[in-house]
């Protein structure tokens, strides 16, 4: 489904055919937040990152579009999190890395690694959809949530057009769906972390 659909089948429903009220570029900016918040609740995008661990390097770039790391594995072995404020203020020091960061598109570790080895750090992140730039781009999200992005780009337009009654309806509808959607998504998980899918190497 392109975002056109989306555009068309909520201008039906809410009518302003002619944009009047609502512009397409509003529509683009709607369908791309919700895509990154059903992406980020149900978590379908999950990468495996595969870096090579190199002495004396403690930052490392992660890759465009990573809104969430799940863990972080050094030759084999977990690291810790730690807020970034936190590890900022560890200082200097070497040896094996025990803890993990992230910062301004990077990922960093303490303390520095003193010796390196080919793929010895592993990311498992999520990642963000491609964003759809123009009416003709294809949604990045399973067709299973495509109606949901509709509802969501409708409340914005009742927003919009201070019609709060009906923006409170869809807002109500919408966590009803996404209710039943992650419950029924999360009821056989047993692990914490999902399963990982495909993976990803970078430099």
């Amino acid at each position: 489904m392109q975002a056109s659909d989306i555009v068309d089948r909520v201008r039906s429903v809410f009518g302003d055919k002619d944009a009047a009220q609502v512009t397409d570029d509003d529509f683009l900016r709607w369908i791309n937040d919700a895509q990154r918040e059903i992406a980020s609740k149900f978590e379908f995008s999950q990468v495996k990152g595969v870096h090579d661990l190199i002495a004396g390097e403690s930052e490392y770039t992660l890759p465009d579009g990573v809104f969430k790391i799940y863990s972080v594995i050094l030759n084999g072995t977990p690291l810790s999190y730690v807020k970034p404020q936190v590890g900022m203020g560890f200082g200097a020091g070497s040896g094996t890395p025990t803890h993990y960061w992230s910062w301004n598109g990077a990922l960093n570790l303490h303390p520095t690694p003193d010796t390196g080895k080919m793929n010895g750090l592993v990311i498992y992140y999520l990642s963000a959809p491609n964003q759809v730039i123009s009416l003709e781009s294809e949604l990045a999200v399973p067709g299973e949530y495509h109606s949901r992005i509709a509802d969501y780009c409708l409340s914005q337009a009742y927003l919009v057009d201070n019609s709060i009654d009906n923006y409170q309806m869809m807002q109500s509808k919408l966590n009803n769906d996404f209710s039943w959607l992650f419950n029924d998504k999360t009821s056989d998980r047993t692990d914490y972390y999902p399963v990982i899918g495909a993976g990803e190497e970078y430099d």
